[in-house]
């Protein structure tokens, strides 16, 4: 399986102290507008338990996957270009990179051609679908670097649902 998705959020930026230069990072600026975008690509092998809702009158189909995760980031300031990174060495570099890791998903199926076998017949004929129905899953993706050093550490427990076709 592959997947791919598109995470953005923006906030105002910390406002400067006046003085020193340096950020105030209990007050936030009037116009500056920062935004954190996310880019996660996948690939994994995914293991579906079709016997129960092949030779049984249940239509549940339990799964699992597991592959590897690469999260494309990049942070922008107010006037959309990539935010730069002042290092202790006093050298520059754009806010942007990406981070290799790993994701496992545990989810379940629910076939829905019980539910009307003449709307699934048809889906076949004209479609080509097997069967179709809805899923919830349970997605862990640890995407840190696999221990590499100076990676931003992104991923997350979150869950998911939806409808899905099987061809």
């Amino acid at each position: 399986a592959g997947s791919f998705g598109f995470f953005s959020d923006s906030a105002h930026a910390f406002a400067q102290d006046p003085v020193t230069g340096n950020p105030d990072y209990t007050t936030r600026a009037e116009g500056d507008e920062t935004s954190f975008n996310l880019l996660p690509l996948s690939l994994s092998v995914v293991y579906r338990f079709t016997t129960l809702a092949d030779r049984t009158v249940v239509p549940i189909v339990p799964y699992a996957k597991l592959g590897l995760a690469y999260y494309i980031w990049w942070i922008t300031k107010g006037d959309g270009k990539v935010s730069s990174v002042v290092e202790d060495d006093g050298s520059t570099n754009d806010a942007s990179g990406g981070s290799l890791g790993w994701q496992a998903t545990l989810g379940v199926s629910v076939r829905a051609d019980m539910f009307d076998p003449r709307a699934a017949q048809n889906l076949r004929a004209d479609y080509g679908v097997e069967h179709a129905g809805f899923f919830v899953e349970l997605l862990w993706a640890d995407v840190s670097g696999l221990g590499a050093d100076h990676k931003l550490r992104v991923g997350d427990k979150t869950w998911l649902a939806g409808i899905n076709f099987e061809f």
